[in-house]
């Protein structure tokens, strides 16, 4: 999974239905993008970070597939590194729609809806945040907005005061009413919960369920911005995160406002996850 901040490795057995191996890159790919390409600098640098783990990857005999999303969409000139990730390690990409993310990110979460009470799954990538009704008679149906974390720090820089009206006039125009259990889809709250409950990052699979709340949000946020350093740089993936995780707990106020709930769940599983599991349901379904 080929996002627009970071690459989801997974390794699935379609057969057992089980997670063998999975891990996580940051590669900014979508930082500082501007006039609707990839510049040559960025380019160099994701091919540099991504490299090693698809030389190891090689040597596994599996199904493969690239899933690129987010600032891939947008990208006039994608195929550079979609290209020579298929000439380097013959793994097919497929830049995919928003509809299918819906798709895939509901497919990740799903175990997380219980009984009639409805259940809302938020995945906020780098350029998009989808929307997902985990009910199954609402099965597949989200609605998507066309900017994420990197669009926002691409746009707004550090004025937090700005873009937090930003996310709330967006959020705002929503279609949801009522009472919703929330989910967060994905790293951007696995890395957030980390930071929050001082997990390394060899450990971050720990986060799966962990709730984030208000007030959790607050307190990392006034230590951010008192420059507490020992209180979140020990358990950052890197230092340079820090505007991204900033960036992200804004958000999570505002969508914790929006649906009028003070916590939201985490899901470690991100798309990667959802469409390995999909998958295997699909094909469960032929043989049937």
């Amino acid at each position: 999974d080929l996002g627009s901040n970071n690459l989801n490795y997974l390794l699935y057995s379609l057969d057992k239905k089980q997670i063998i191996h999975k891990t996580q890159l940051t590669t900014f790919l979508g930082k500082n993008f501007t006039n609707d390409k990839l510049s040559t600098k960025r380019l160099q640098s994701v091919k540099q970070i991504i490299k090693p783990l698809l030389q190891l990857d090689a040597n596994i005999e599996s199904e493969k597939v690239l899933l690129a999303t987010g600032v891939m969409r947008k990208a006039l000139n994608a195929n550079l590194l979609t290209d020579w990730i298929e000439k380097h390690y013959k793994i097919k990409s497929r830049i995919i729609s928003q509809e299918e993310e819906i798709r895939f990110a509901y497919f990740a979460a799903k175990h997380f809806q219980s009984g009639e009470e409805a259940y809302l799954a938020i995945d906020i990538g780098g350029f998009s945040t989808e929307f997902i009704d985990l009910r199954k008679d609402k099965k597949h149906q989200g609605i998507g907005l066309s900017f994420g974390l990197l669009t926002l720090l691409n746009e707004f820089d550090a004025n937090f005061d700005v873009v937090t009206k930003y996310i709330q006039d967006q959020l705002a125009t929503l279609t949801y009413h009522g009472s919703y259990h929330l989910i967060g889809v994905g790293l951007t709250y696995t890395y957030l919960a980390a930071v929050i409950y001082k997990c390394h990052y060899n450990d971050i699979e720990n986060m799966e369920g962990k709730t984030i709340t208000r007030s959790l949000l607050q307190q990392l946020f006034h230590s951010i911005e008192v420059k507490d350093e020992d209180r979140y740089l020990p358990f950052l993936l890197e230092e340079s995160y820090l505007p991204v995780l900033k960036l992200s707990i804004l958000f999570i106020i505002s969508l914790l406002d929006r649906f009028n709930t003070s916590e939201i769940i985490v899901c470690n599983s991100g798309i990667a996850v959802g469409y390995a599991n999909w998958l295997a349901k699909t094909k469960n379904k032929a043989l049937k």
